[in-house]
């Protein structure tokens, strides 16, 4: 498993069921950087979050408001 899988980012985020976190945890062990890119992953995770916190979102328009909701009535 190479250290950009989705996996590890998956990990990383808390993603994963408790059979992935054992199998990434069992590959921590045997690959110590792996757990090094782990840890900046939630790092980088931590600080968009802090930033984006304060970010306001921009206002949907009416045509993308009554696009979400016809794409939403379709589904349900």
């Amino acid at each position: 498993m190479s250290y950009d899988d989705q996996k590890y980012t998956a990990y990383a985020l808390n993603e994963l069921d408790a059979n992935e976190c054992a199998e990434i945890e069992r590959s921590i062990l045997a690959q110590p950087q792996a757990g090094a890119e782990i840890a900046e992953t939630r790092e980088m995770a931590g600080i968009l979050r802090e930033t984006l916190k304060t970010e306001t979102a921009p206002a949907l328009c009416e045509h993308h408001r009554d696009a979400i909701f016809r794409v939403a009535s379709i589904a349900g």
